[in-house]
């Protein structure tokens, strides 16, 4: 069974966001977070069919791979995610579902790109005015061509 006592199929998810956010007074957004990255954690198809006696990490190690390159999460949201699986693996140690766990494996950041080809929200209210202005301009210029070729 991998030193597993049993297998946990969700145990716990409502105590651990209780234990690890709540009562640490974390932010409900945080709570919200925590229980959904768990809930569809469980819903992943691949979680049901993964043999018995796979281990946890396994399971939340694709889980996260999946995440990454099938949806293409950022590598800030997967890191979070990870951040979440490792404290509810040390919570269910500590309530003795799991013997132990080992660390997940760290996932690397993405390559830095050669170019910058995402514009932050200042640049993009910068073209996005300079494109609102270029319309009206040529708005202006096409209605004086119609206004000449009528005369």
């Amino acid at each position: 069974m991998d030193g597993r006592k049993r297998e946990v199929s969700g145990y716990g998810r409502k105590e651990f966001i209780n234990t690890q956010v709540i009562s640490r007074g974390l932010d409900e957004r945080t709570a919200a977070a925590y229980r959904m990255d768990l809930e569809k954690f469980y819903l992943w198809p691949e979680t049901s069919r993964m043999p018995d006696g796979s281990a946890w990490e396994e399971r939340m190690e694709a889980y996260l791979e999946y995440l990454s390159r099938e949806r293409g999460l950022r590598y800030s949201t997967l890191f979070r995610k990870q951040k979440v699986f490792e404290y509810y693996l040390s919570y269910l140690v500590s309530r003795g579902v799991l013997e132990n766990h080992r660390p997940l494996k760290q996932m690397s950041p993405p390559e830095k790109a050669d170019t910058d080809t995402l514009l932050t929200k200042k640049k993009w209210k910068h073209s996005s005015r300079l494109l609102t202005r270029s319309m009206r301009i040529w708005t202006v210029i096409s209605a004086d061509a119609s206004v000449s070729e009528t005369r």
